[in-house]
């Protein structure tokens, strides 16, 4: 995307250092929002800092997942975080 709207700025390279910085600000925000949900997903599991269970509807959306589907998303967040902790205690 960063070099198709670069070709229509007067100083491709300066548009498109400015795009790829928005695209990544983009992106750590995206990052941030899956980590959110994920702390609030696992606190079953004993995560040290507690903040709170209840991912709302909005959070889902922003990252473009239907909120319907929350159920079964932690249902299997919690399944694959157990699958680790075992894997991980195998080595024990």
């Amino acid at each position: 995307m960063s070099a198709s709207l670069s070709d229509w700025s007067d100083d491709p390279t300066a548009a498109e250092a400015r795009i790829t910085v928005h695209e990544a600000v983009c992106a750590e925000r995206y990052a941030k929002a899956i980590l959110n949900i994920t702390e609030k997903l696992l606190p079953p599991l004993g995560l040290r800092e507690f903040v709170g269970n209840y991912v709302a509807p909005e959070e889902w959306s922003a990252l473009g997942i239907d909120p319907d589907r929350a159920e079964e998303i932690a249902e299997q967040a919690v399944e694959q975080a157990n699958q680790a902790a075992q894997f991980a205690n195998s080595f024990s």
